[in-house]
């Protein structure tokens, strides 16, 4: 998706970041309150099991 590349490569590139992926979630306007807040749930699920892989990386451990 164009929207994607623009983010992954002009701005978070740029700053250092690399993306692995990317989990896209539409619509937002339309979606109920009960489908919303199951992506917040699965957001959080999902960063907090990246945060323990970066953790987990040798290069990472100088930064504790």
């Amino acid at each position: 998706m164009p929207g994607h590349w623009q983010m992954r490569r002009l701005i978070l590139a740029l700053c250092g970041i690399n993306l692995v992926r990317i989990t896209s979630r539409s619509p937002v306007r339309s979606a109920s309150p009960q489908r919303i807040e199951r992506w917040l749930v699965d957001a959080r699920r999902r960063g907090a099991r990246a945060a323990g892989q970066l953790a987990r990386r040798p290069e990472c451990a100088m930064t504790r």
